[in-house]
């Protein structure tokens, strides 16, 4: 499960979390106990789309 901040909703933080599987309203439930923001699902997500872009750094 990966999460990014996608902005704000009502004043208050929204995130998208992207799970390997499907996403159930049981998944949903356990999520709410974990964290204390707002949340969307974005179910059956492949590893390598569930993680941004990385940057190169230059020195």
């Amino acid at each position: 499960m990966i999460g990014t901040g996608v902005g704000l909703r009502d004043s208050e933080p929204v995130v998208e979390i992207f799970v390997t599987g499907p996403g159930d309203a049981e998944l949903e439930r356990a999520i709410r106990e974990l964290v204390d923001v707002d949340f969307v699902l974005v179910p059956d997500s492949r590893p390598a789309e569930a993680q941004p872009p990385r940057r190169e750094v230059k020195e």
